[in-house]
């Protein structure tokens, strides 16, 4: 809705949501840097990522592979993990980017994009769900470049949540 193309609906939309603008991510990150130090209980990240994480990302046999498979990301260790955490867009592979596709029927659909052919795009998103758009459908296709991966996963965890999450992926 910021981005509409009728000026006075992005302009109310700015106003509405302007209070519920997260803070700069960098800020986040450095007041989270204290996470690291903490000692943290895998089994209970475990729990966490099944609840948090394992909608779009998947480690061994559990969860959905939309994301990047984070027992590949744990390599990098603890300090990358909670970058990745808190600032999802700092990095952004090409392949995890969040496409969003409006339809001539007025409907929009959000994802990464799983397949192109010359008459198609197939969408994923959370729990492996994927959508396959006509192109004659397609009124118009884009990305904002930013990670499927939302913004403010902070917001509903704790800073020993976190610890906990990050102990489970490095003991990957």
């Amino acid at each position: 809705l910021r981005k509409h193309a009728e000026a006075d609906i992005a302009a109310r939309a700015e106003k509405i949501f302007a209070a519920n603008t997260l803070k700069p991510r960098e800020e986040i990150v450095q007041a989270y840097m204290d996470v690291l130090s903490m000692k943290g209980d895998p089994a209970h990240g475990h729990e966490v990522y099944a609840k948090t994480c394992a909608q779009c990302h998947k480690v061994k046999n559990e969860g959905f592979a939309v994301g990047p498979d984070l027992a590949s990301v744990a390599k990098n260790g603890a300090e990358k993990i909670l970058v990745n955490l808190l600032d999802p867009n700092r990095e952004v592979n090409q392949q995890y980017v969040n496409y969003t596709i409006n339809t001539k029927d007025l409907e929009t659909h959000t994802g990464i994009i799983a397949a192109e052919t010359a008459s198609s795009v197939t969408l994923k998103r959370g729990f492996g769900e994927t959508e396959t758009i006509l192109r004659a459908e397609i009124e118009e296709m884009h990305s904002e470049k930013l990670s499927i991966m939302p913004e403010g996963l902070e917001q509903n965890l704790s800073k020993q949540d976190i610890a906990d999450l990050i102990a489970f992926l490095v003991a990957l």
